[in-house]
């Protein structure tokens, strides 16, 4: 369908399906059950071909975005080795993780890290929702090396720190 559309992709073809994720809703009591499968254990040679394209990117790549959760077989450190990567061809990554692929993936120093509050609170320790405090752990993350860092809060807005600003863009109120 992508390719009908007219999208370039270039996919790592796996032995096992796509998961499947399902949402039940409830529209009267306006609420919502997801129902998220583990998606196919990944073998060291599906990995290794997907590996093999992250590392023959051309130079003229400008920005990859690595995001979500993994699958079985594939290492909590995934990230941070995309990252240290193509960070040695001059290409910029943006990390939008949890928890230990979070973690790793920061530690190697992407271009721009997208946590939700959570995320970032369960990266920092900060259980704060407190600007200043959350300000305070995004600006140690900027001086560690991560030139921006977005820290999305749902209805409070988004924040986005660099070492010289912080912005925090608030949005209208809709109806969820």
């Amino acid at each position: 369908r992508l390719i009908n559309e007219g999208v370039l992709c270039d996919f790592t073809r796996i032995g096992g399906g796509t998961r499947t994720n399902i949402i039940l809703a409830d529209r009267k009591n306006k609420t919502q059950i997801m129902l998220n499968a583990s998606g196919p254990r990944i073998t060291p040679a599906e990995l290794g071909l997907f590996f093999e394209k992250i590392r023959s990117l051309p130079h003229d790549a400008e920005f990859v975005v690595v995001s979500g959760s993994v699958p079985p077989g594939v290492s909590n450190n995934i990230y941070a080795q995309i990252i240290t990567t193509l960070a040695g061809k001059g290409i910029r990554v943006a990390l939008d993780a949890d928890g230990e692929l979070l973690r790793r993936g920061y530690r190697a120093r992407p271009f721009l890290m997208k946590p939700n509050i959570h995320e970032f609170g369960r990266l920092t320790g900060v259980a704060s929702a407190e600007t200043g405090d959350i300000l305070k752990e995004a600006r140690r993350i900027t001086g560690a090396g991560v030139e921006i860092v977005l820290i999305s809060m749902g209805a409070r807005g988004i924040i986005g720190v660099t070492k010289d600003q912080a912005l925090w863009a608030i949005p209208p109120p809709v109806e969820v």
